[in-house]
């Protein structure tokens, strides 16, 4: 699903790894080394997961390495949950937009190192369902607002119905459920080099719960179309 607002989110996200402790664990294959910060940052747009990890890579070989692709899978006590294509990265620590992440290359000695945000796309389907029930639900709220005192700043709730059609989108994708989760970084490189390395990090009760509590405000708009405080990302520790 595509989130117009998305970009400036993770921006604050990159921003956050640039300032922080650099590196939280490194692997080595026969000609890179990978390494990651010691935090990753996780979020959902209408349940559809999101992940943000800092991701430095060095080739330390003598031969020119391609990266073709990454792609981070996601698996809770055992059980896979979800695989997230690496979708965009940060050129600066910075910038309010991200660039699509596509193939590049390192030269011996060269090192790559970024914010990446890994995300799928939703279902045709769902991006159908999405965009069908978000003109009425903006159109409701500034009808409101019109009629009230005109502040276009003012939260006002549309009529449930409105939204309920995203309530129901997250219940479908939702997958930040308390647990122990394996995180496994994969590099698709040319020659194939990278191996798989497993992060692990733990999300609590409350973890989850900030997460639905953020379908209470969809029927303002917070979470579907502009940010409110409480409908943000968490910043977890690697374990």
């Amino acid at each position: 699903m595509t989130w117009q607002f998305l970009n400036m989110l993770i921006a604050a996200v990159a921003l956050l790894f640039s300032v922080g402790p650099k590196v939280r664990t490194w692997f080595k294959a026969k000609r890179l080394e990978v390494g990651f910060h010691q935090r990753i940052n996780i979020g959902h747009r209408v349940g559809n997961p999101w992940i943000g990890v800092h991701v430095s890579i060095k080739n330390t070989g003598g031969r020119e390495v391609k990266i073709k692709k990454m792609s981070a899978v996601v698996s809770r006590d055992g059980t896979l949950v979800c695989t997230l294509p690496g979708s965009a990265f940060f050129e600066n620590s910075g910038d309010q937009a991200s660039s699509l992440l596509l193939a590049f290359k390192l030269k011996p000695g060269d090192e790559w190192a970024h914010t990446v945000t890994f995300a799928s796309e939703a279902t045709r389907t769902r991006e159908e369902r999405y965009r069908n029930a978000l003109h009425p639900l903006v159109e409701s709220i500034t009808a409101l607002k019109v009629s009230g005192d005109g502040r276009p700043d003012r939260i006002v709730r549309a009529p449930e119905s409105f939204a309920e059609p995203f309530e129901e989108l997250f219940a479908e994708q939702f997958v930040w459920e308390r647990g122990e989760y394996s995180l496994d970084i994969r590099l698709e490189t040319e020659p194939q080099l990278a191996p798989i390395d497993n992060l692990r990090f733990t999300l609590f009760d409350s973890d989850s719960e900030y997460f639905k509590a953020q379908v209470k405000e969809y029927d303002t708009g917070a979470g579907i179309y502009w940010d409110s405080l409480t409908s943000g990302y968490l910043s977890i520790p690697l374990s």
